[in-house]
């Protein structure tokens, strides 16, 4: 009799294990599914609530249950089984024959866009070409006085002749926090080099010189970015997205100097802002693909420029034009 009494109970608690309630947990959500699409519904409207439920068999992670015609589903670690007693075993019946039919709406792949939303962080490294939009680059004041080996003086005119500026690949890394489905948080570093040649006329012990004396200009840009993205269709594969960011860019730059001083060198800092898009193609639940394309508008930095031997110059100051620039870029993301 006890045995028989302590099947009962051991089958009562299976029978019953269909049936949860929602847990009042922070980052839990309920979403109604709808011709194939997922749409977020009031989570505190169900508190309270006995549920039948049952475990998605390929997306172990998430229960799916039905109220009256419309199927939802939630995580499966926002439900909590609970039992049932005797005076509702002839509605348990009924409702485990039409809920059942209910949730076999849902088909084997229909959860497998959730399991991209599952993750709340990400990095990302991506790699881009960089291209300044003002080309002119202002020439800093070549009024310059300093001499050759041998002592003579050189004076270079203020008029330069530029050869057109040319960047390489550029390098950007980043760190994001999801604060919803479709938004987040992310700050990114980014570096890229640039190079150009000014061609000055200059004189040599007041003797105009028969070419003009190249400055070799090198630049190294780095920037921080904090920024929010917009990530739409969120379930899908292939997601767009658009985003925003403010920060700082930090420039070192240094000029080889055909004649008389050897180097010119200079830092300086400005303001940045940038919008990009672009779409994101995940792999898996962890990986993605990233391609886009971005605009950054940044201020006019200044420079103090200094000589080979880290002395301050006559100019002092010196203003090149901004480093605005269009990139395009193509990455990975690794969401955790």
């Amino acid at each position: 009799m006890k045995l028989l009494i302590s099947l009962f109970f051991l089958a009562a608690n299976v029978f019953a294990a269909d049936f949860y309630i929602l847990k009042k947990n922070d980052g839990c959500f309920v979403k109604s599914y709808v011709n194939k699409n997922f749409y977020d519904v009031d989570y505190k409207k169900y508190f309270g609530i006995r549920l039948y439920a049952e475990e998605h068999k390929r997306n172990t992670k998430y229960m799916v249950f039905r109220i009256d015609d419309q199927v939802f589903v939630t995580k499966k670690s926002c439900m909590e089984p609970v039992l049932v007693d005797d005076e509702t075993d002839d509605l348990i019946d009924s409702v485990r024959e039409e809920d059942h039919t209910a949730t076999n709406r849902i088909t084997p792949k229909s959860l497998d866009g959730l399991r991209y939303i599952d993750n709340k962080y990400y990095i990302e490294l991506s790699l881009g070409k960089f291209q300044l939009l003002d080309k002119s680059q202002l020439f800093p004041d070549y009024s310059i006085v300093t001499s050759t080996d041998n002592g003579q003086p050189v004076t270079f005119d203020k008029n330069a002749e530029s050869v057109s500026y040319k960047t390489k690949l550029g390098i950007l890394a980043g760190i994001g926090f999801r604060l919803t489905e479709t938004r987040f948080w992310f700050l990114r570093f980014g570096s890229f080099s640039g190079a150009r040649v000014d061609k000055v006329p200059a004189k040599v012990g007041g003797v105009p010189v028969n070419s003009a004396v190249d400055f070799n200009w090198k630049d190294s840009i780095h920037q921080i970015i904090l920024g929010h993205k917009f990530l739409f269709a969120p379930y899908s594969q292939v997601k767009p997205f658009v985003s925003f960011g403010v920060g700082i860019i930090s420039v070192q730059t240094k000029a080889d100097i055909t004649v008389g001083d050897k180097q010119l060198k200079a830092s300086g800092t400005g303001y940045a802002g940038e919008l990009e898009s672009g779409l994101e193609i995940s792999l898996n639940k962890n990986f993605a693909l990233s391609l886009s394309a971005k605009y950054q508008m940044t201020s006019k930095p200044k420079f103090r420029l200094k000589d080979s031997k880290d002395e301050e110059t006559k100019t002092g100051f010196i203003s090149r034009s901004s480093f605005s620039n269009l990139s395009l870029l193509s990455g990975i993301k690794y969401y955790f």
